[in-house]
């Protein structure tokens, strides 16, 4: 019988991050800079949504990065800070929450409402056989 995993990160002592690696009663610790950790969690969040969806891609294909569904969000404010945030969910279940400054919010809000009304443009284009 296999060893469950578990994985923790922390603080370390000089101030970057550690993986802790847990399988059975052992814990393993990686010192990580913060640019890897930075990669590994992207990749290991892209791996999940990538290994979610209904056709994954074939055994050994490499994942580093990937277009996010959002299955689900949700806006608010913090309650530590009282700033704007946005929660997201991707496919695979992470949930991300983004904190914004009042300005970056509505600039954030502003240019995804430009972006959408140019996939609106670009769909109805295409059904309808625009070039």
């Amino acid at each position: 019988m296999q060893a469950e995993l578990r994985f923790t990160v922390e603080v370390g002592p000089d101030g970057d991050p550690v993986l802790n690696v847990h399988a059975g009663d052992r814990t393993i610790p990686i010192d990580l800079t913060p640019a890897q950790s930075r990669d590994l969690g992207r990749a290991l969040l892209a791996v999940s949504t990538v290994c979610s969806s209904a056709e994954p891609p074939p055994a050994g294909t490499p994942i580093d990065n990937c277009h996010f569904p959002v299955k689900e969000w949700a806006t608010g404010r913090s309650i530590e800070t009282g700033r704007p945030v946005l929660v997201v969910r991707v496919l695979g279940g992470a949930e991300l929450m983004f904190q914004f400054s009042p300005a970056g919010a509505t600039e954030c809000a502003a240019s995804l409402r430009n972006a959408a009304a140019l996939a609106e443009d670009a769909s109805s284009s295409r059904d309808h056989g625009w070039t």
